[in-house]
């Protein structure tokens, strides 16, 4: 397992507006899929997931941080529109800028995770 599993899982709370359990599946699926590559769709994934989560708990800093990651390891995959187009929409409700580096982007939204 990549991620994969808790990533969906995760995802899917968050659409039923089941908050209670998501940061531990974001976490879990971050472990698994580790931090050393930032460039891996499946970590953009998790940023997303992150972002959006620390949207609905009012936490405007790391949705930033962690919507800029997305955004910037998103952006590499066509198959992964969707989900971009996710990122850069919450930057802009938040009027951030999209940033070009993902390795410090990624770094920004694992720091900010760290500030809980």
């Amino acid at each position: 397992d990549d991620g994969k599993r808790p990533m969906i899982l995760a995802r899917l709370l968050l659409d039923m507006h089941r908050y209670d359990n998501v940061q531990e599946l974001i976490d879990q699926a971050r472990q698994s899929a580790g931090n050393d590559e930032p460039e891996r769709r499946i970590v953009g994934t998790i940023d997303l997931t992150q972002a959006r989560l620390s949207m609905v708990k009012g936490k405007r800093a790391r949705v930033a941080a962690c919507a800029r990651s997305a955004t910037a390891i998103l952006a590499k995959y066509d198959y992964a529109k969707d989900e971009h187009a996710q990122s850069q929409a919450l930057l802009a409700q938040l009027d951030t800028a999209i940033s070009a580096d993902t390795a410090t982007a990624h770094a920004e939204c694992l720091s900010a995770a760290s500030e809980r």
